[in-house]
């Protein structure tokens, strides 16, 4: 790997974050953040895996300036809603629901196009039995119901011809949860 710092980076973005509680038992909320961040000034970043095989690298090193920094997506988003029925006077049935994602991002350094995520939209669901006290709960918990597939990290090696490597979040997947507070 080639280890070295940009000169200098510009970021700039906003961030909008909305709660409402729409009756006694319903909250709606909103994160909606846009992110503008690219190297100012990075004449010796690191080359590609894709630039090495196709001879598009012949120095060691690439300039970077005004690209896109990695894991700077434009934009990204989460809603959630949760409802409350009251079952009894000791008794509430929880549910959530959260629908997420992001625009497509790079996760290599060097902006590899091979180690772009894509954009992305996931859901998670909750639903929750649960003394009203908040003693005692158990849900029901759904993540990434739309099973979508996605990386945390990746990367290239340059000294292995085609070779990378990387981390897939995980899948669809239910849990059951317990929780006691004494």
């Amino acid at each position: 790997f080639t280890v070295g710092n940009a000169a200098s980076a510009v970021t700039q973005g906003a961030e909008i974050d909305l709660q409402w509680r729409a009756t006694e038992a319903l909250t709606i909320s909103a994160v909606v953040a846009l992110l503008d961040a690219e190297y100012d000034e990075f004449d010796e970043g690191p080359c590609s895996q894709f630039q090495v095989d196709n001879g598009l690298c012949p120095t060691g090193s690439q300039d970077l300036s005004n690209e896109t920094l990695q894991y700077a997506p434009d934009y990204s988003y989460n809603l959630t809603a949760e409802y409350i029925w009251p079952l009894s006077d000791r008794l509430d049935l929880i549910g959530f629901v959260r629908v997420y994602g992001e625009d497509e991002k790079q996760l290599a350094l060097d902006l590899d196009p091979y180690t772009v995520q894509d954009s992305f939209t996931k859901v998670d669901a909750r639903l929750s039995l649960a003394d009203s006290e908040g003693q005692w709960q158990v849900s029901l918990i759904g993540r990434n119901l739309s099973d979508e597939t996605t990386m945390g990290f990746a990367n290239d090696i340059n000294y292995f011809r085609g070779s990378y490597f990387g981390m897939t979040e995980a899948p669809r997947s239910l849990i059951v949860q317990g929780t006691y507070r004494f």
